[in-house]
């Protein structure tokens, strides 16, 4: 009788994976591309919470110099499934810890390489071909979503984490959460933490801080890979029932978490979390700056309710990035006292906006210019026609309303308001235009300009009578 060959390695790796997760990839939403759970992947790492019903127990990673980096040397890998090694030995060690101690792995990265421009399909292969022998490697299925786009499931934003929860969940056929509690239950790990020291892929620096303001946008402890690889491994864990419900078995350890939670230098590369959190949350009782017609600096408080509008025609002149806000303060403001919105994105080019402008004020209605205009040229062409009505008068009937939202804050409400749907995303090069042609209005330009004063309206995180789920969004990192 012939005897029965033994099974090579690579087969014994394989048996030890579902055959979907070798191949079955998924392309969701037309941008992340996806290794979906099996239903068996999901039920290994549930546990119930009395009360708040089923977890799901995660540790997710990033991907490039988090668990691999390039096997070449480059700096970002070729289009090529073997170019890559594991950032350290021990990484596989760590990864196998956390799936027996009942952990879901799960890869969550950007990848733009692959859609950004254009659909890159041997690079979109490459990249699913590495991760399988990831996989493979490691013999453990991976859960795998990666954002190819510069889109809203890109990472800072948490639209990943939500796919994460909601095909866990769809899986086997119940409501699931991956929350920070019970502690210990899930984390996420990451190198694009906003560290100005050289690291363990070997960069002087982070380039960025989107994996730690993910982390903060998904409410769960963020650890980058010093953190993790270098914490003894006996060290790992907590025991069960440790610091959570017994049934979720062993939790990351109370050690680990504190240096999650510690404080540290971040560099958070725009807006952090204080700078949201510190903005005025009202109109009212608010100090604005202005300077006058005699070009006098003062300042004053507003009322309560916050008054904006002048009985008196006049003109209002908006100065500040786009998206910002000016919109939303017109409506606020002045639309419900009668005033005439001009807005190039309506009409489409300078040229209506002044003749509808000219039209308007010729009615004797007040008007307000809810344009970038970023120079004093972009102001008075607007301010000539109120020059022409009102010959000889000083100041003449012009206010000059300066938004003082940083470029940051604009490009965070913009990518805020992309991420309800409510209007697609502003693209950088219209806030660098802004930048580079801004000028500033001093003391000596209100008087040439003969204006009746430029007032300044700092950013304020009110919602009122905003959409539903603005608030919330508002302070994600963006």
């Amino acid at each position: 009788m012939k005897r029965a060959r033994s099974p090579s390695p690579q087969e014994l790796r394989a048996r030890a994976l579902p055959n979907s997760l070798l191949s079955e990839w998924k392309l969701l939403h037309g941008s992340v591309l996806a290794l979906l759970p099996s239903a068996d992947a999901v039920r290994r790492s549930l546990f119930g919470v009395p009360g708040k019903g089923l977890h799901l127990k995660v540790a997710a990673f990033d991907l490039d110099d988090t668990l691999i980096l390039p096997r070449s040397g480059a700096v970002f890998p070729r289009d090529s499934p073997t170019d890559w090694r594991w950032l350290l030995p021990v990484v596989p060690q760590y990864l196998r810890l956390l799936y027996d101690a009942g952990f879901m792995v799960v890869i969550l990265s950007n990848q733009a390489g692959i859609g950004g421009k254009a659909w890159n399909e041997k690079k979109a292969e490459s990249v699913k071909q590495k991760i399988v022998n990831m996989s493979e490697a490691l013999a453990l299925p991976l859960t795998v979503f990666l954002a190819t786009k510069e889109d809203v499931w890109r990472k800072p934003n948490v639209g990943m984490w939500g796919l994460l929860q909601d095909h866990a969940s769809a899986a086997v056929s119940e409501k699931l959460l991956v929350a920070r509690d019970p502690p210990g239950c899930a984390l996420y790990v990451g190198d694009a933490a906003g560290r100005k020291t050289p690291t363990l892929a070997g960069r002087k620096k982070d380039f960025s801080c989107s994996d730690r303001k993910f982390a903060f946008n998904a409410d769960v402890p963020f650890l980058t890979p010093e953190q993790l690889y270098r914490c003894p491994p006996t060290e790992l864990f907590d025991g069960d029932g440790a610091s959570a419900p017994k049934a979720a078995g062993k939790v990351i350890s109370k050690r680990l978490l504190a240096a999650a939670a510690a404080p540290c230098e971040v560099d958070w590369g725009g807006l952090g979390p204080s700078e949201l959190e510190n903005l005025p949350s009202s109109y009212e009782h608010l100090t604005l700056h202005r300077i006058n017609a005699e070009g006098e600096r003062c300042s004053f408080a507003t009322s309560a309710p916050a008054v904006f509008h002048r009985t008196a025609q006049e003109m209002v002149i908006f100065v500040g990035y786009p998206g910002c806000g000016k919109t939303t303060f017109f409506s606020r403001f002045l639309r419900p006292a009668g005033y005439i919105h001009i807005n190039r994105d309506t009409l489409k080019t300078k040229a209506k906006c002044l003749s509808e402008s000219a039209r308007w004020w010729d009615a004797g209605k007040s008007v307000v210019v809810d344009n970038t205009n970023p120079s004093h040229a972009d102001c008075m062409e607007f301010i000539a026609l109120v020059r022409r009505s009102c010959p000889g008068r000083t100041p003449l009937p012009v206010r000059v309303f300066v938004f003082q939202a940083s470029k940051a804050l604009a490009m965070h409400m913009s990518n805020v308001r992309a991420r309800l749907g409510l209007s697609p995303p502003i693209g950088r090069i219209a806030y660098n235009v802004f930048q580079s042609k801004h000028e500033a209005w001093t003391p000596a330009s209100v008087k040439a300009a003969n204006v009746e004063e430029v007032l300044e309206i700092p950013p304020v995180a009110c919602f009122d009578g905003l959409q539903e789920g603005m608030r919330r969004e508002f302070f994600l990192l963006s």
